[in-house]
């Protein structure tokens, strides 16, 4: 099963993109049928929640001491770079797995 990670800003959001998300699988991939995404994909957050509310990205980085604002290879981080910092943190073993805990993977 693949486990997809979603942030958002509120539940809406999710269901949106869940939903969105969810149709494109269905048309790209003709053997898989709506009815059975469930047994394909599984959607996560951190920790136990089904999602990360991106207003708690910044919560968890302060709560880790982690600085908000740094640089990435040199250049100032992007919009989202927190939210990963924030992220990787709380899932380092995962985030070491998916290449972004690694030189140049994006956190700082």
């Amino acid at each position: 099963m693949t486990r997809l990670g979603i942030a958002a800003e509120s539940i809406g959001d999710v269901q949106l993109l869940t939903h969105m998300s969810d149709r494109i699988v269905v048309e790209a991939v003709p053997w898989i049928e709506p009815e059975v995404l469930d047994a394909y994909r599984t959607w996560c957050g951190v920790g136990e929640a089904d999602w990360l509310d991106v207003h708690d990205a910044f919560r968890r980085a302060r709560a880790q001491k982690l600085p908000l604002y740094g640089r990435f290879e040199g250049e100032p981080g992007a919009l989202d770079a927190r939210m990963h910092r924030a992220i990787g943190a709380d899932c380092p073993d995962d985030y070491q797995q998916a290449g972004r805990g690694q030189a140049g993977g994006g956190i700082a």
